[in-house]
C-alpha cells in the first residue's frame, strides 16, 4: 500500500489520508484521533516502520509481510513504546488493530479489504 487510495480502502478514513513512501515521509491514515506518522523504514513491498506522534513522544509501529506458497502472505505487527505511566490505552487500540490489520492482509492478498460493514458501524454494535 504505497498510495491515498489503497489506504483509503483499507482504514475507511475519518479525512484524506496521505502518505510520501519513503524514509523520512509522512504516513497519515486519515483517522480522526490520530497524526501523520513518519516513515522511519520503507522497503516494499516487505517492510513498513514509523514512529506515531503519542503525547509528548512517539509510539512505534512496524509492520512486515512474508511471502507464504501460493497467494497468501503472513502479516507480522508491533505497536510498542507507550510510557508505562499512563494508562494502557491496548485494548481499544488491539480491537481497531485486529480490524485493520485482517483487512490490510485481505487487501494485499485479493485487493479488497473482505469486510462489508465499516469499522464505526462494528464498533458501535446493533
Amino acid at each position: 500500500i504505497s498510495n491515498a487510495q489503497d489506504i483509503r480502502k483499507w482504514v475507511e478514513p475519518d479525512r484524506a489520508p496521505a502518505v510520501d513512501p519513503r524514509v523520512g515521509g509522512a504516513l497519515d491514515l486519515g483517522w480522526r484521533d490520530s497524526h501523520a506518522a513518519r516513515i522511519v523504514a520503507f522497503e516494499p513491498p516487505n517492510r513498513l516502520a514509523v514512529e506515531w506522534p503519542h503525547g509528548e513522544g512517539s509510539t512505534h509501529v512496524a509492520f512486515a509481510l512474508e511471502e507464504k506458497s501460493g497467494d497468501r502472505c503472513a502479516l507480522h505487527f508491533v505497536h510498542e513504546g507507550f510510557p508505562a505511566e499512563e494508562d494502557s490505552p491496548i485494548v481499544p487500540l488491539r480491537c481497531r488493530w485486529s480490524d485493520r490489520l485482517v483487512g490490510l492482509k485481505n487487501l494485499v492478498e485479493s485487493g479488497e479489504t473482505g469486510f462489508t460493514e465499516p469499522y464505526g458501524a462494528q464498533a458501535s454494535g446493533p
